[in-house]
């Protein structure tokens, strides 16, 4: 045996090391391109935040094209060795796999971090494009709103089954609540439009979520489509909402008049929830579930990449306040409101159990939630004023009530 016999098994352990290293960053990559958490372990923090940029076939191609490069190269490399059977062979053939190998499994990783990370991590550039998209705020500039009464909607199951729930209305001290919805269905998450003279709401059909329109003035109910959790755009005109089964879902846009569709999350992002679109139409929040704990993001509507806004434990559930200066959101326990940019950050409830699902006023002083004794219910809704120190004040008392949005309602003058 030639001295540089063993330098040579040392170059093939050091090379076979990095394909195994190579191969590792595929697997998780294909992973995450999939929509599955990466395992937790070295490779995770090597791996990009977020795939994004491309569209979801060409970039999940591009990432389950890695595995198949780990198990292709070698699998050659031996049979080459076999077939020429000469004695250099089966030192040169994994030398040149394990190096082929460790530069395209490396290389293709790191062109895959760099070109198409989200930057979640709070990348700077990015920060800054979606920051001048943002209108200045003007904190002092007086706001006049329209005519009209407020009203906070809901859901409950006050109604004796325990698994379905109506759309209900109430003022906002608790009085007058009133049953809106008559189908013998599911109702759910009801949201006003921007002229408050109709809402949506998640509704159910053939097992399936149906995203349903609700006329105010006629109390008439409408199919639109297949999805859940949505909410109107600025303008009235179309709708944002998830679609996808439990632990998965797209964000998508729909406009009402021509029904076209076009999906707002990024092609990667597999398991986005909670849609709002930021009351001048320029960002859309959302919530998405990367590693098993929602956070919260923001992204241009018209298409970019996502900055993570908030990363609280299971952050969840944003919503703009009237004026845009300020997003509500919901952790595991609390209810925080932050500004866009993420200056400053605010935590709202205080109490025992845990508080979800915030509505603003219309005037940005008041906050209805909310809450129960443990995750899982049964919620009561409760007001807490956001300017003054006061205790919150429970409002609903019958059934489990949940999902309120609060909008002030048109009437004529004669009415009011």
């Amino acid at each position: 045996m030639t001295e540089a016999a063993p330098r040579k098994r040392i170059v093939v352990w050091v090379l076979l090391g990095l394909s195994v290293l190579a191969a590792g960053l595929a697997v998780c990559d294909a992973a995450v391109a999939m929509g599955n958490p990466a395992p937790a372990f070295l490779f995770r923090w090597l791996l990009p935040r977020a795939v994004l940029g491309a569209p979801r076939l060409v970039a999940l191609a591009a990432q389950l094209a890695l595995p198949g490069l780990a198990v292709g190269l070698p699998v050659l490399a031996a049979i080459g060795a076999l077939a020429t059977r000469t004695p250099g062979a089966p030192v040169k053939a994994p030398v040149i796999a394990g190096l082929t190998l460790a530069v395209v499994g490396l290389g293709a990783n790191l062109a895959t971090h760099r070109f198409l990370n989200a930057a979640s991590d709070g990348n700077a550039e990015n920060a800054e494009g979606i920051h001048g998209s943002l209108p200045a705020p003007q904190p002092d500039a007086p706001r006049v709103l329209p005519r009209g009464v407020d009203k906070i909607v809901f859901a409950s199951n006050r109604e004796g089954n325990p698994w379905k729930f109506d759309l209900y209305a109430m003022n906002p001290d608790g009085s007058g609540q009133e049953r809106l919805s008559k189908a013998e269905r599911y109702h759910m998450q009801p949201r006003f439009s921007p002229d408050r003279t109709q809402l949506t709401f998640t509704s159910t059909r053939e097992g399936k979520a149906v995203v349903c329109l609700f006329d105010w003035a006629t109390r008439e109910e409408k199919e639109v489509c297949e999805g859940m959790q949505s909410s109107f755009t600025p303008d009235g005109k179309g709708l944002v909402f998830k679609r996808g089964g439990r632990g998965s879902g797209q964000v998508w846009h729909r406009d009402l008049a021509t029904g076209k569709e076009r999906r707002l999350s990024p092609g990667l992002y597999a398991r986005c929830a909670y849609p709002s679109a930021s009351p001048d139409g320029t960002l859309l929040a959302f919530a998405n579930n990367p590693e098993m704990s929602y956070k919260i993001y923001l992204i241009p509507f018209r298409g970019g990449a996502p900055r993570l806004l908030a990363g609280d434990k299971g952050a969840c559930d944003p919503r703009w306040s009237p004026t845009g200066r300020w997003l509500s959101y919901q952790t595991e326990t609390h209810i925080f409101m932050i500004q866009p940019d993420g200056a400053e950050k605010f935590q709202v409830t205080v109490g025992g159990g845990v508080q979800h699902y915030a509505a603003w006023s219309p005037d940005e002083k008041t906050m209805a939630y909310c809450q129960g004794p443990g995750p899982n219910g049964p919620w009561q809704i409760w007001g807490v004023s956001l300017e003054e120190d006061e205790d919150p004040v429970q409002l609903t008392t019958e059934g489990s009530n949940m999902y309120p949005d609060w909008g002030r309602v048109p009437v004529s003058e004669e009415n009011e």
